[in-house]
Protein backbone atom coordinates (compact mmCIF):
# COMPACT_ATOMS: atom_id res chain seq x y z
CA UNK A 1 0.00 0.00 0.00
CA UNK A 2 2.64 2.19 0.99
CA UNK A 3 4.10 2.77 -3.30
CA UNK A 4 0.61 3.66 -4.07
CA UNK A 5 -0.13 5.96 -1.19
CA UNK A 6 2.96 7.41 -2.39
CA UNK A 7 1.86 7.82 -6.06
CA UNK A 8 -1.53 9.36 -5.05
CA UNK A 9 0.56 11.72 -3.05
CA UNK A 10 2.73 12.47 -5.87
CA UNK A 11 0.17 13.27 -8.10
CA UNK A 12 -1.93 15.24 -5.96
CA UNK A 13 1.20 17.42 -5.64
CA UNK A 14 1.78 17.72 -9.01
CA UNK A 15 -1.78 18.61 -9.64
CA UNK A 16 -0.93 21.61 -7.12
CA UNK A 17 1.66 22.41 -8.42
CA UNK A 18 -0.54 23.03 -12.30
CA UNK A 19 -2.76 24.95 -10.31
CA UNK A 20 -0.26 27.47 -8.83
CA UNK A 21 1.54 27.56 -12.46
CA UNK A 22 -1.85 28.43 -13.98
CA UNK A 23 -2.47 30.96 -11.66
CA UNK A 24 1.30 32.56 -11.84
CA UNK A 25 0.87 32.75 -15.60
CA UNK A 26 -0.54 34.48 -18.63
CA UNK A 27 -1.72 37.54 -17.24
CA UNK A 28 -3.37 40.40 -19.98
CA UNK A 29 -2.89 43.66 -19.53
CA UNK A 30 -4.54 46.38 -22.04
CA UNK A 31 -3.96 49.75 -22.90
CA UNK A 32 -5.98 52.14 -24.25
CA UNK A 33 -9.64 54.27 -23.54
CA UNK A 34 -13.14 52.87 -23.17
CA UNK A 35 -14.28 49.61 -22.31
CA UNK A 36 -12.09 46.87 -21.20
CA UNK A 37 -8.96 49.13 -20.96
CA UNK A 38 -6.62 48.09 -17.68
CA UNK A 39 -4.16 50.95 -18.32
CA UNK A 40 -4.53 54.43 -19.46
CA UNK A 41 -0.16 54.34 -20.77
CA UNK A 42 1.85 51.99 -21.88
CA UNK A 43 4.76 52.65 -19.09
CA UNK A 44 1.91 51.79 -16.20
CA UNK A 45 1.14 48.88 -17.95
CA UNK A 46 4.66 47.29 -18.41
CA UNK A 47 4.98 48.12 -14.61
CA UNK A 48 2.20 46.14 -13.88
CA UNK A 49 3.20 43.26 -15.84
CA UNK A 50 6.66 43.08 -14.14
CA UNK A 51 4.46 43.08 -10.53
CA UNK A 52 2.78 40.06 -12.34
CA UNK A 53 3.75 36.62 -11.50
CA UNK A 54 4.37 34.60 -14.69
CA UNK A 55 4.59 35.76 -18.36
CA UNK A 56 2.36 38.71 -19.20
CA UNK A 57 1.04 40.14 -22.11
CA UNK A 58 0.50 44.10 -22.97
CA UNK A 59 -2.26 44.72 -25.62
CA UNK A 60 -1.59 48.38 -27.22
CA UNK A 61 -5.06 49.70 -28.98
CA UNK A 62 -5.37 52.55 -31.11
CA UNK A 63 -8.01 54.25 -28.56
CA UNK A 64 -4.97 56.22 -28.12
CA UNK A 65 -2.36 58.44 -29.39
CA UNK A 66 1.38 57.45 -28.32
CA UNK A 67 3.40 60.08 -28.49
CA UNK A 68 6.06 61.54 -27.06
CA UNK A 69 6.81 57.80 -25.63
CA UNK A 70 10.14 56.76 -23.79
CA UNK A 71 8.87 53.34 -22.63
CA UNK A 72 11.08 51.70 -20.43
CA UNK A 73 11.30 47.27 -19.93
CA UNK A 74 13.17 46.15 -17.68
CA UNK A 75 11.76 42.58 -18.09
CA UNK A 76 11.94 40.25 -14.70
CA UNK A 77 9.86 37.92 -16.85
CA UNK A 78 8.74 37.30 -20.69
CA UNK A 79 6.48 39.44 -21.94
CA UNK A 80 4.34 40.06 -24.97
CA UNK A 81 3.72 44.01 -26.16
CA UNK A 82 1.39 43.58 -28.76
CA UNK A 83 -0.58 45.90 -31.22
CA UNK A 84 -3.36 45.55 -33.80
CA UNK A 85 -6.31 46.22 -31.32
CA UNK A 86 -8.94 48.78 -32.43
CA UNK A 87 -9.93 48.74 -29.35
CA UNK A 88 -9.61 46.85 -25.06
CA UNK A 89 -12.60 44.58 -26.11
CA UNK A 90 -11.20 43.15 -29.56
CA UNK A 91 -10.15 39.82 -28.84
CA UNK A 92 -7.79 39.61 -31.94
CA UNK A 93 -4.96 41.78 -33.84
CA UNK A 94 -6.15 42.93 -37.17
CA UNK A 95 -3.85 44.19 -39.84
CA UNK A 96 -3.29 47.58 -38.44
CA UNK A 97 -0.46 48.20 -36.68
CA UNK A 98 0.05 50.11 -33.52
CA UNK A 99 2.11 53.15 -33.97
CA UNK A 100 4.55 54.35 -30.85
CA UNK A 101 5.95 57.59 -31.73
CA UNK A 102 8.39 59.66 -29.86
CA UNK A 103 8.08 62.56 -31.33
CA UNK A 104 8.06 65.89 -29.50
CA UNK A 105 9.61 64.02 -26.54
CA UNK A 106 12.90 63.92 -24.51
CA UNK A 107 15.62 63.07 -27.12
CA UNK A 108 15.48 59.08 -25.94
CA UNK A 109 14.75 55.95 -27.38
CA UNK A 110 10.75 55.22 -27.87
CA UNK A 111 11.48 51.59 -26.33
CA UNK A 112 14.76 51.32 -23.62
CA UNK A 113 14.71 47.27 -23.26
CA UNK A 114 16.64 45.30 -20.44
CA UNK A 115 16.50 41.85 -20.37
CA UNK A 116 18.19 39.21 -18.30
CA UNK A 117 19.30 35.30 -18.62
CA UNK A 118 16.59 33.45 -19.90
CA UNK A 119 13.58 36.30 -20.27
CA UNK A 120 12.06 36.78 -23.71
CA UNK A 121 10.51 40.23 -24.88
CA UNK A 122 8.17 40.02 -28.06
CA UNK A 123 7.19 43.20 -30.42
CA UNK A 124 4.19 42.09 -32.45
CA UNK A 125 1.91 44.54 -34.77
CA UNK A 126 3.94 47.66 -33.61
CA UNK A 127 5.46 50.29 -35.62
CA UNK A 128 7.97 52.22 -33.56
CA UNK A 129 8.85 55.53 -35.03
CA UNK A 130 10.80 59.05 -34.71
CA UNK A 131 12.98 58.33 -32.04
CA UNK A 132 16.47 60.35 -31.27
CA UNK A 133 18.79 59.65 -29.17
CA UNK A 134 21.12 62.58 -28.76
CA UNK A 135 24.75 62.85 -28.49
CA UNK A 136 26.55 59.85 -28.88
CA UNK A 137 23.75 57.63 -27.51
CA UNK A 138 22.48 54.66 -28.94
CA UNK A 139 19.19 53.26 -30.30
CA UNK A 140 16.60 55.87 -31.62
CA UNK A 141 13.72 53.14 -32.13
CA UNK A 142 14.86 50.29 -29.86
CA UNK A 143 17.74 49.80 -27.49
CA UNK A 144 18.14 46.27 -26.07
CA UNK A 145 20.73 45.34 -23.35
CA UNK A 146 20.96 42.24 -21.57
CA UNK A 147 21.74 38.70 -21.60
CA UNK A 148 17.70 37.37 -22.36
CA UNK A 149 16.18 37.89 -26.32
CA UNK A 150 14.20 40.08 -28.39
CA UNK A 151 12.30 39.38 -30.85
CA UNK A 152 10.46 41.56 -33.38
CA UNK A 153 7.13 40.15 -34.89
CA UNK A 154 5.63 41.80 -37.90
CA UNK A 155 6.79 45.06 -37.05
CA UNK A 156 7.99 48.31 -38.50
CA UNK A 157 10.98 50.33 -37.17
CA UNK A 158 11.23 53.29 -38.83
CA UNK A 159 12.50 56.83 -39.02
CA UNK A 160 14.87 57.03 -36.26
CA UNK A 161 17.92 58.17 -35.59
CA UNK A 162 20.47 57.88 -32.75
CA UNK A 163 24.67 58.06 -32.93
CA UNK A 164 24.70 54.07 -33.50
CA UNK A 165 21.78 51.69 -34.39
CA UNK A 166 19.57 54.26 -35.42
CA UNK A 167 17.08 52.04 -35.72
CA UNK A 168 17.61 48.92 -33.54
CA UNK A 169 20.82 49.12 -30.88
CA UNK A 170 21.11 45.74 -29.12
CA UNK A 171 23.96 45.28 -26.72
CA UNK A 172 24.61 41.97 -26.06
CA UNK A 173 26.04 41.20 -21.46
CA UNK A 174 26.28 37.87 -21.86
CA UNK A 175 26.36 34.45 -24.36
CA UNK A 176 22.92 33.96 -24.00
CA UNK A 177 21.57 37.27 -26.09
CA UNK A 178 19.62 36.84 -28.98
CA UNK A 179 18.18 39.78 -31.36
CA UNK A 180 15.62 37.90 -33.55
CA UNK A 181 14.22 40.06 -36.92
CA UNK A 182 11.01 37.37 -37.60
CA UNK A 183 8.50 37.78 -40.42
CA UNK A 184 7.11 40.44 -41.72
CA UNK A 185 8.84 42.76 -39.89
CA UNK A 186 10.68 46.31 -41.88
CA UNK A 187 13.46 48.49 -40.62
CA UNK A 188 14.00 51.41 -43.22
CA UNK A 189 14.48 55.12 -43.22
CA UNK A 190 16.38 55.04 -39.99
CA UNK A 191 19.60 57.27 -39.41
CA UNK A 192 23.02 56.70 -37.35
CA UNK A 193 24.98 59.90 -37.36
CA UNK A 194 27.76 57.61 -36.74
CA UNK A 195 27.47 54.17 -37.45
CA UNK A 196 25.06 51.06 -37.97
CA UNK A 197 22.00 53.10 -39.64
CA UNK A 198 19.24 50.02 -39.48
CA UNK A 199 20.85 47.93 -36.89
CA UNK A 200 23.97 47.82 -34.30
CA UNK A 201 24.90 45.05 -32.26
CA UNK A 202 27.52 44.44 -30.30
CA UNK A 203 29.15 42.37 -27.43
CA UNK A 204 28.57 38.59 -26.96
CA UNK A 205 24.52 38.56 -28.97
CA UNK A 206 23.64 36.43 -31.55
CA UNK A 207 21.36 38.01 -34.15
CA UNK A 208 18.87 36.04 -36.65
CA UNK A 209 16.89 37.43 -39.89
CA UNK A 210 15.72 34.56 -42.23
CA UNK A 211 12.10 34.83 -41.99
CA UNK A 212 10.32 35.63 -45.05
CA UNK A 213 8.76 39.10 -45.88
CA UNK A 214 11.59 40.61 -43.26
CA UNK A 215 14.19 43.58 -44.71
CA UNK A 216 16.38 46.35 -43.44
CA UNK A 217 16.61 48.52 -46.33
CA UNK A 218 17.05 52.54 -46.90
CA UNK A 219 19.23 53.08 -44.12
CA UNK A 220 21.65 55.35 -43.47
CA UNK A 221 25.35 55.70 -41.28
CA UNK A 222 26.02 59.22 -41.67
CA UNK A 223 29.53 59.16 -40.35
CA UNK A 224 29.97 62.35 -38.66
CA UNK A 225 32.41 61.52 -35.94
CA UNK A 226 36.22 60.19 -36.92
CA UNK A 227 36.28 56.79 -37.67
CA UNK A 228 32.71 56.12 -37.88
CA UNK A 229 30.25 55.39 -41.18
CA UNK A 230 30.26 51.76 -40.75
CA UNK A 231 27.41 49.93 -41.86
CA UNK A 232 24.55 51.78 -43.43
CA UNK A 233 22.27 48.68 -42.95
CA UNK A 234 24.05 46.65 -40.33
CA UNK A 235 27.30 46.93 -38.00
CA UNK A 236 28.27 43.94 -36.46
CA UNK A 237 30.98 44.50 -33.94
CA UNK A 238 33.13 43.16 -30.80
CA UNK A 239 31.66 40.13 -30.44
CA UNK A 240 28.88 39.31 -32.17
CA UNK A 241 27.22 37.17 -34.84
CA UNK A 242 24.27 37.47 -37.47
CA UNK A 243 22.98 34.83 -39.33
CA UNK A 244 21.02 36.31 -42.56
CA UNK A 245 19.26 33.76 -44.51
CA UNK A 246 16.64 34.16 -47.43
CA UNK A 247 14.23 37.03 -45.98
CA UNK A 248 13.41 40.00 -48.16
CA UNK A 249 10.31 41.62 -49.39
CA UNK A 250 9.06 41.42 -53.30
CA UNK A 251 11.93 40.07 -54.61
CA UNK A 252 14.71 42.14 -52.67
CA UNK A 253 17.77 40.85 -50.69
CA UNK A 254 16.99 41.15 -46.52
CA UNK A 255 19.82 43.62 -46.87
CA UNK A 256 19.03 46.39 -49.63
CA UNK A 257 19.96 50.19 -50.69
CA UNK A 258 21.39 51.19 -47.24
CA UNK A 259 24.37 54.18 -47.75
CA UNK A 260 27.26 54.49 -45.38
CA UNK A 261 30.66 55.42 -45.90
CA UNK A 262 32.08 51.72 -45.51
CA UNK A 263 30.03 48.71 -45.97
CA UNK A 264 26.51 50.43 -46.84
CA UNK A 265 24.95 47.09 -46.68
CA UNK A 266 27.06 45.48 -43.87
CA UNK A 267 30.21 46.28 -41.91
CA UNK A 268 31.82 43.64 -40.06
CA UNK A 269 34.45 45.21 -37.06
CA UNK A 270 36.13 42.84 -36.06
CA UNK A 271 38.82 43.19 -32.98
CA UNK A 272 37.27 42.60 -29.25
CA UNK A 273 39.31 42.95 -26.90
CA UNK A 274 39.40 38.64 -25.49
CA UNK A 275 40.29 38.55 -29.25
CA UNK A 276 36.69 36.88 -30.50
CA UNK A 277 35.49 38.07 -33.92
CA UNK A 278 32.52 39.70 -34.88
CA UNK A 279 31.16 37.18 -37.80
CA UNK A 280 28.64 37.42 -40.42
CA UNK A 281 26.92 34.55 -41.94
CA UNK A 282 24.84 34.45 -44.93
CA UNK A 283 22.63 31.13 -46.19
CA UNK A 284 19.72 30.78 -48.13
CA UNK A 285 16.77 28.73 -46.33
CA UNK A 286 14.17 29.16 -49.25
CA UNK A 287 15.87 27.84 -52.77
CA UNK A 288 13.47 30.22 -54.62
CA UNK A 289 15.56 32.99 -53.01
CA UNK A 290 18.62 33.43 -52.55
CA UNK A 291 20.26 35.30 -50.02
CA UNK A 292 20.84 38.64 -50.90
CA UNK A 293 22.66 42.00 -49.56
Amino acid sequence: MTPRRSTYAGLFLLMGLMAISADATAAIFTVGTGAGCSHGTIQSAINAANASAGADTVRLTRSLTYQPEAVTINAVENLNLVGGFATCTQAATDSNKTVISGAGGASEPVLRITAGTGIVVKLRHLTITLGDEDGNGAGGGIRFQGDGALEIIESNITNNAAAYGGGIYALGTGSNAELIISESTVISGNTARYSGGGVSIGGPIEMTMNAPNSIIAFNEALGQAAGTGYGGGLQVSGQATAYIGSSGVGGLGAIYSNTAIDGGGIAIISGAADGADATVYLYTTNPAQPVGV
